[in-house]
């Protein structure tokens, strides 16, 4: 699942996740909801067990552009933690730059602690 962040130009919505003996592979959309080019982002994965604890985190990095109104898929590895089958995975974007934006990353931990008991 992905968090609502209506202040950030850029909206994530999940589509599928993989598992394999490697790890997961999350799939999602990324859409520039704002006005001006976002140049790079970054997304945070949090991996939340069903009473909220954290069992850990990954962010990703992202330099490929998205002008206003373009949205495209992306694929992102989660190697650094193992999803169980009663985990939830949340999404967030942290920052963005050509757009400029940057979330409050222990708000959005928290928001993502908070949806995960939902």
């Amino acid at each position: 699942m992905a968090l609502e962040q209506p202040e950030c130009p850029l909206t994530l919505h999940a589509l599928s996740m993989r598992h394999d003996e490697t790890g997961s592979t999350l799939t999602l959309r990324v859409g520039n909801d704002g006005k001006a080019s976002v140049t790079r982002y970054t997304i945070t994965a949090w991996v939340m067990m069903a009473d909220g604890t954290p069992k850990g985190s990954q962010r990703w990095q992202q330099k490929t552009a998205l002008e206003p109104g373009e949205a495209r898929p992306l694929s992102l590895a989660l190697r650094t933690v193992r999803v169980s089958p009663s985990d939830a995975v949340v999404l967030a974007v942290l920052d963005t730059q050509g757009d400029a934006w940057k979330g409050d990353e222990k708000l959005l931990e928290r928001e993502a602690r908070a949806v995960a008991v939902r």
